[in-house]
């Protein structure tokens, strides 16, 4: 189901829709870096990122009349998590990641850029940078090992993730 959020009003069904991406310059910043001290990159897509957070505010959707008999075309239903098409689910998905990296996995999120994502080890040195486009990552680590673990920590977390089988192209 997608939501028409075309027909949603500010302050009443919705505050912010404003959800950080990691900017061209601090790309370019983080894959200098990564390239310098030979680390791996992997870039990782969520197929359901919208529908991995609940709502901020109370949405009610009608279901489609196709789904219903003709007696009761008019189904309304209290929409819980985010949905594909609702103006402020992009930010919803953005809360719900931070969530994970930061709460859940130990990473620290940069003050420069909210679209990066920091984990560093006991002596303070950073062992994976994370870019965040939307609901692509471009994760990288020191090793395909670390990308692994990686992987299977964030799949306790989220519905689907996919990992690409070769990395050709990010932000476009």
């Amino acid at each position: 189901l997608v939501l028409c959020g075309y027909s949603q009003v500010y302050k009443v069904d919705y505050l912010t829709t404003y959800s950080p991406t990691i900017g061209k310059d601090s790309l370019k910043l983080s894959i200098i870096y990564i390239l310098k001290h030979k680390m791996t990159m992997e870039l990782y897509d969520f197929k359901s990122a919208f529908i991995e957070g609940y709502n901020d505010y109370k949405i009610i959707g009608q279901l489609p009349r196709e789904l219903f008999p003709k007696e009761n075309p008019n189904v309304y239903v209290e929409i819980l998590r985010s949905l594909y098409g609702e103006k402020q689910a992009a930010y919803i998905w953005y809360t719900r990641l931070k969530e994970i990296l930061c709460d859940l996995m130990g990473y620290e999120n940069l003050l420069y850029d909210e679209a990066i994502f920091i984990k560093k080890n006991e002596n303070k040195e950073i062992i994976s940078i994370i870019a965040v486009h939307i609901d692509d990552l471009l994760v990288c680590t020191y090793s395909y090992e670390d990308q692994n673990t990686f992987m299977n920590e964030i799949k306790k977390h989220v519905r689907d993730i996919k990992r690409a089988e070769k990395l050709q192209k990010y932000l476009g």
